[in-house]
């Protein structure tokens, strides 16, 4: 049996991926893992044939220690943030993937993509960092979610709602279901997003303070940055988009507005 962990404990998303790969793994070379990783999330791994998860320990030598790209720079200096978060992983141990195999762990179907079926906005206010990865407030409450409304779409709330009043849902497996049939999904980085990513969902995201570099490794992406900031994404296909800046601040006191109501509408109409 191999032993992995994340180098720093890994969060939800870094989790849900990383967890897939390892069982895409396990099958391909039957072997084992005993994962170290966050003890919040160890209840996803319940019952999993090939993935047994013990409480993250920094001191614990591990066959596998999975590194982000800016640890992973510095120990080999190499840039791997144009990899997909699944490949990066993947990648780290020794192949590649698509990623839409990585969600395997949690559904009985082998691929999943995004199918729309309804007219639904998923929505993720806050991830586990909300000074700076959020949906702010001012434009959701008054102005996206009027519009969404508007145009004949239902809202459906997933992860933390942080003040809001809004029924959501936080079972993992709802979720995915939720996103893989909703026409878009509207977040901030999180673990959601990473997911989302998974199933090729078209978001719309809120970097806030983030540099959107940091994200090119995620398709469908519609990047929403400060005011100011110049946004080049490389979506992993044959082409380049160059995305026009949509932005806020993270104090809620800068933002174009407007192009964002605009850009809703081009996706639901």
């Amino acid at each position: 049996m191999k032993t992995v962990k994340f180098l720093t404990g890994g969060e939800l998303g870094d989790t849900i991926v990383a967890g897939g790969v390892l069982q895409l793994a396990a099958k391909e070379k039957n072997e084992r893992f005993e994962f170290y990783c966050n003890s919040a999330y160890h209840s996803i791994f319940d019952g999993n044939p090939y993935i047994t998860c013990l409480p993250f320990d920094a001191n614990k030598e591990t066959d596998i220690t999975f590194l982000y790209p800016s640890q992973y720079y510095k120990k080999y200096n190499v840039n791997i943030w144009h990899l997909h978060i699944a490949q990066r992983y993947s990648m780290q141990m020794g192949f590649f993937i698509d990623e839409s195999y990585t969600l395997d762990i949690y559904q009985d179907n082998a691929i999943i993509k995004n199918q729309p079926k309804e007219k639904t906005v998923a929505i993720n206010l806050y991830s586990r960092q909300p000074d700076r990865r959020h949906v702010p407030d001012v434009i959701f409450d008054d102005e996206i979610l009027p519009l969404i409304l508007e145009l004949g779409y239902s809202p459906i709330f997933v992860g933390a709602c942080g003040t809001f009043d809004y029924k959501s849902t936080t079972d993992l497996r709802e979720i995915i279901n939720i996103l893989k049939e909703t026409t878009l999904f509207i977040a901030p980085i999180s673990g959601l997003e990473f997911i989302a990513s998974c199933l090729n969902t078209r978001t719309m995201l809120f970097s806030s303070s983030v540099p959107y570099y940091r994200d090119c490794h995620f398709k469908n992406i519609i990047p929403i940055q400060p005011i100011g900031d110049y946004s080049n994404f490389e979506i992993l296909s044959d082409r380049i988009e160059i995305c026009e800046p949509l932005g806020y601040s993270k104090n809620n006191d800068i933002y174009n507005i407007e192009s964002i109501k605009n850009r809703i509408k081009e996706e639901l109409l």
